[in-house]
């Protein structure tokens, strides 16, 4: 049984050929995304006190507000929040191939292609959870997507309990957006690794859609690619030419 594919990455010609050779795939830091408030929870007074409490307790010492209100600021800047996300790294994809900004925006204004990937099964997750490389660093190439939320709440750096550490404030901080990015129909992949090039495993690649405008070399190129993989791997990838629809503002698949 074919599992369907169900999360897309959008990119150039150049960087589907680097990915088909190498199996790997660029996590980044999410500073380095270009959306200014990717993973940067709003510095609110809610919880400030207990925070301040909980700190000086730890430290055994007593904390003056207005000082520590000064102090808590730099928990705001860029050099904080690199420093507090230096050791996880994502890289997104979207729900949908179709979708006509995204084409624009990372997949070289058309020129490129997207990449449909399928979840791993169910059996698949449960031997990862067994290997050594999950027990020893909490690490696997399973791409493993999460949804982004859209929302017009910042996250806050503290929740009600003065806490910086908990799912609201860590963990989602990294999942939610604002709604002017609803369009992307985004889903990460995160892992609990510095930013850099990590291997993914061949077998959840179920598919590559060529853009409107890929130069034909490239594109017989990616095509003489995958025809090997199919061959070496026993494996069925999909290969599609994306159409402008002739009544509707949409595209549609044309299967090679």
């Amino acid at each position: 049984m074919t599992i369907k594919e169900t999360f897309f990455k959008y990119m150039s010609s150049d960087t589907v050929l680097t990915v088909l050779r190498d199996t790997t795939l660029k996590f980044s830091n999410t500073l380095d995304f270009n959306d200014p408030f990717d993973y940067n929870p709003a510095f609110s007074t809610i919880g400030l006190s207990k925070f301040i409490k909980r700190v000086g307790e730890h430290n055994e010492v007593k904390i003056n507000r207005k000082k520590a209100m000064r102090n808590c600021k730099v928990l705001t800047t860029d050099e904080f929040r690199r420093e507090a996300s230096s050791e996880f790294s994502v890289t997104c994809f979207s729900k949908s191939p179709h979708i006509v900004p995204m084409w624009a925006h990372y997949a070289d204004c058309h020129s490129g292609c997207v990449l449909g990937f399928a979840n791993a099964s169910e059996d698949e997750l449960n031997n990862m959870l067994d290997s050594s490389q999950w027990l020893w660093d909490h690490d696997c190439d399973y791409l493993i997507p999460h949804d982004v939320k859209y929302t017009d709440s910042r996250p806050n750096i503290f929740n009600s309990e003065g806490l910086t550490n908990v799912r609201e404030n860590g963990f989602d901080a990294c999942v939610i957006k604002a709604k002017a990015w609803e369009y992307e129909q985004e889903v990460r992949v995160i892992k609990l690794k510095p930013a850099g090039i990590y291997p993914f495993n061949l077998s959840q690649l179920r598919s590559i859609r060529f853009g409107l405008n890929i130069d034909p070399l490239q594109r017989k190129k990616i095509i003489e690619m995958v025809t090997s993989i199919r061959k070496l791997n026993s494996m069925k990838i999909r290969l599609f030419d994306v159409k402008m629809d002739h009544k509707k503002f949409k595209f549609n698949d044309v299967q090679c």
